[in-house]
């Protein structure tokens, strides 16, 4: 009888330790959890972007998003002097922005978009300026390329001439989006903030169109 209240007492203090040591392992792995959320809550932007720059639309609503853009490498001016409030982003005509644009006389004061391809991404450039653009971003209208998806480093083309504009490159999607909305809208444009300073602002909270992530 001795040995069997001794066995059971035995039983009771290994299942306690045992209870313990679960309840103090789940609590670690709770704080631990809880650190990691915070570690991801306090990434800034900066930590993640770089050198690329933000704007948002904000007319129409249904294009109403913060949209990252990629500066040209090594050709026009940077974004960090730009401050550009309600201006309007205008596909060019031609749409790949290779002659000087038809719908100039709007352009003059805003900011041009522009397909990529048939002519370097300087010359589009020079183009824009000359139409009188404060800005060009550049988009892939090829759904077909594989670099639909990917942010292209824009490069001089060691030609002579030297846009004096900020230039850019649009994510393929989200330039296709855009213009895709402002057609069936009936629209020539939609009115920008560019750029925006988000250096300090959590990645998490930054308003990324909704199809980016399908």
């Amino acid at each position: 009888m001795q040995l069997y209240s001794s066995l059971v007492l035995l039983v009771l203090i290994q299942f306690r330790s045992l209870s313990c040591d679960e309840d103090e392992l789940g609590t670690g792995q709770v704080q631990e959890d809880n650190r990691s959320a915070m570690h991801f809550n306090s990434v800034t932007t900066s930590a993640i972007i770089g050198n690329d720059a933000f704007f948002e639309i904000t007319d129409p609503p249904s294009l109403g998003y913060t949209y990252r853009i990629r500066p040209a490498k090594d050709f026009g001016r940077g974004f960090n002097e730009l401050k550009l409030q309600q201006v309007r982003l205008i596909p060019t005509v031609p749409e790949n922005g290779c002659s000087f644009f038809k719908n100039s006389k709007k352009m003059k004061g805003h900011v041009a978009l522009v397909d990529r391809g048939d002519c370097t991404f300087q010359k589009k450039a020079l183009y824009a300026q000359m139409a009188g653009a404060k800005v060009i971003l550049v988009t892939e209208n090829n759904v077909s390329s594989p670099e639909f998806d990917y942010y292209i480093e824009m490069v001089h083309d060691n030609s002579s001439s030297d846009p004096n504009i900020p230039a850019a490159f649009l994510l393929g999607k989200n330039g296709l989006i855009i213009k895709e909305t402002l057609k069936k809208l009936k629209r020539s444009y939609a009115v920008i903030n560019l750029p925006q300073n988000l250096t300090f602002v959590p990645a998490y909270t930054i308003n990324h169109p909704p199809w980016l992530s399908l």
